[in-house]
């Protein structure tokens, strides 16, 4: 999740999606899309499925295996 559409690439505002905080606030997603991130290797590594929450305080990412 991230405030910064600038980032997402391949953006699609038709998926939205709403999420409660565990302070008990709502936010509602305008849609998603993929961040790339050039690695120090020069490699691109790309994070799919990043939802785009423009009253969002901060970033937040989750890795499950």
């Amino acid at each position: 999740m991230t405030s910064y559409r600038e980032w997402l690439t391949n953006f699609d505002a038709s998926k939205k999606t709403r999420i409660k905080l565990a302070n008990r606030r709502k936010l509602a997603s305008e849609g998603n899309g993929n961040i790339m991130i050039k690695s120090n290797f020069g490699g691109k590594i790309i994070i799919e499925d990043v939802f785009y929450f423009p009253d969002m305080k901060c970033n937040l990412m989750s890795i499950c295996s």
